[in-house]
């Protein structure tokens, strides 16, 4: 791994979109091909590499993963320990820690709906209503 690209931001399962931009950005910074990988969904481990493509590929893969594996919790290692491309492992940290977009979509309204319905109760002052903000 290029040591100019200094130290993978360490994720411990709190933070997730911050330490998410932070990743992105040190992945492109070890290479654009290993950020590359991370997004190809066609990419697989093949057992024989042929072409310099392949191999380019496969390459780029070890180092992100590297990368990943190197900056996660012992909670976070063992929830994507099992994959082998960047992808899954990349797909299934998203998945658990923003959901899914129906998981999104809800969790605004949710939220929405408990703001537009945010009121000061009969007796309390205006600093009592923002404390429970």
């Amino acid at each position: 791994m290029d040591r100019s690209a200094g130290k993978p931001p360490l994720f411990n399962g709190t933070d997730y979109s911050y330490w998410k931009i932070r990743m992105t950005a040190y992945l492109q910074s070890i290479s654009s091909r290993v950020w590359e990988i991370c997004e190809n969904e066609r990419y697989e481990i093949l057992a024989a590499r042929v072409g310099q493509e392949q191999i380019d590929q496969h390459e780029a893969n070890s180092k992100a993963r590297n990368a990943l594996f190197s900056c996660l919790s012992p909670t976070e290692f063992n929830r994507v320990s099992h994959h082998a491309t960047t992808r899954e492992i990349w797909k299934t940290l998203e998945k658990y820690h923003e959901g899914t977009s129906n998981v999104k979509t809800r969790l605004f309204e949710t939220y929405r709906r408990e703001y537009e319905n945010f009121v000061q109760l009969p007796g309390r002052s205006v600093d009592s209503k923002f404390s429970r903000f």
